[in-house]
């Protein structure tokens, strides 16, 4: 009996030894095939490959890349950004996820429908439209509705995901009238284009296509990764807002009602009222042109400066600040036509006023041209503690995943053939 329990024991540790070490180089096997997997880098070549075959479609944007170190520089830090995601998102099992498949499909299929209509524009004025004839025979499969179907409702549950992630709850509607006939047409297109283009074996053979392929995987990667797994770690909490805001204290509004008191204490002491709404007003609508809104009617300013005004004689100022949803307000009126006491609706009246909003503006370089925004303090301490935990946690990723990519490139450009769309071919694209 002895014997018999012995050697079945033996044979249960020998057997779970052999399931051990099968497990082992079957883990060893899954693991160095993800490393294959994983794109780790690109190199000057390569990069350029890339960008030559975009510059097809975007010439000028390639060509100022070319021209501009700082652009580079930017391109370089974001690509090594995405792929390092992309490699953890891997890691993480996120390419194994169903919708992550068809979404990387789908967009494969959009690249090469875009590429092979500019080969097949190529050496004319006019951009190739899909003709009506093969359109049609698309949605005589029945199976192709039921591809269409489950496309969109995988680009919708992500676009769900995305705004969830962020904390919003925006409704992405399902397809309706117009815009389902426009994604049904487009699906049509992508489809016929992108199996045309994989029938062609020169065109596919294109050393840039596989390196796109890698890119726009990455990318998808890179936004899933975001979407599920980083925004959730780098969310700001109640916490650290008020205390961020608290830490801040040019982010206290009642600076700004302070600083709005000085200004109207400035207007009542004789100064000049256009000048000073030029000098400290915070509505971009008007302050350049000395706080004016000329002949309007009724509800086209806030609800409180109208009815501050309409209180007014001609080139009175109210004597205390006006408080709105959007800040504290100066105001004067400059004249008034057609009023009646009772009745508002033929009124049309001109009012000068300054305001100091109750928000902020965001932090940060200014660009050209455009103004930065206002937040509210709340909104600016999110994104600042976001943001230097975004940054955190990228490192940490891209030291866990180095990328290899060049310290600079240059793209040799091929010559421009332009494509341009007529008004008949962009009238034939909106009813395909």
């Amino acid at each position: 009996m002895k014997r018999g329990i012995i050697s079945i024991l033996s044979l249960a540790v020998l057997v779970g030894a052999g399931i051990f070490v099968w497990r082992t180089v079957e883990n060893r096997a899954e693991a160095a095939k993800l490393e294959s997997e994983i794109l780790k880098g690109l190199t000057e070549q390569e990069i350029s490959e890339v960008l030559k075959s975009e510059a097809t479609a975007d010439y000028d944007s390639i060509k100022s890349l070319n021209e501009i170190p700082e652009k580079r520089e930017i391109f370089l830090k974001g690509l090594r950004e995405t792929l390092a995601l992309a490699a953890q998102a891997r890691r993480d099992g996120l390419a194994d996820d169903e919708n992550f498949k068809i979404n990387l499909e789908y967009k494969k299929n959009i690249l090469l429908s875009d590429l092979y209509q500019f080969k097949l524009s190529r050496g004319t004025d006019k951009l190739y439209i899909v003709p009506n004839e093969q359109m049609e025979k698309v949605w005589k499969n029945p199976a192709n509705e039921k591809l269409f179907q489950r496309d969109m409702n995988v680009l919708r549950e992500i676009r769900l995901s995305a705004e969830q992630s962020k904390g919003s709850d925006y409704p992405i509607p399902e397809l309706k009238g117009n815009s389902l006939g426009k994604a049904r047409n487009n699906w049509a297109r992508t489809k016929i284009l992108s199996e045309m283009a994989r029938q062609d074996k020169e065109f596919i053979g294109q050393q840039a296509i596989p390196l796109r392929f890698k890119i726009i995987e990455a990318g998808i990667l890179a936004n899933d990764y975001l979407r599920t797994t980083l925004q959730e770690k780098i969310n700001a909490t109640d916490q650290e807002i008020a205390l961020y805001v608290k830490d801040h204290p040019e982010y206290n509004v009642q600076n700004k009602l302070a600083k709005a008191e000085e200004v109207l204490a400035k207007v009542k002491a004789g100064g000049d009222f256009e000048k000073l709404a030029e000098q400290y007003s915070e509505d971009r609508m008007s302050s350049e042109r000395g706080g004016i809104y000329e002949n309007i009617k009724t509800e086209v300013v806030w609800k409180e400066v109208e009815d501050a005004a309409l209180q007014l004689e001609p080139n009175e100022v109210a004597d205390h600040l006006i408080e709105s949803n959007l800040g504290f307000h100066i105001v004067k009126l400059v004249r008034k036509n057609n009023f009646r006491k009772d009745d508002r609706s033929d009124l049309e009246f001109t009012v000068r006023h300054i305001v100091l909003q109750k928000k902020f503006v965001e932090p940060g370089e200014e660009i050209p041209g455009i103004p930065r925004p206002f937040h509210s303090a709340e909104e600016i301490a999110k994104a600042e503690i976001e943001k230097v935990k975004r940054e955190k946690l990228f490192g940490e990723i891209i030291s866990k995943n180095p990328i290899s990519l060049p310290k600079d490139f240059t793209v040799i450009l091929p010559k421009t053939e332009k494509v341009s769309k007529t008004e008949t071919q962009t009238n034939a694209e909106n009813k395909n």
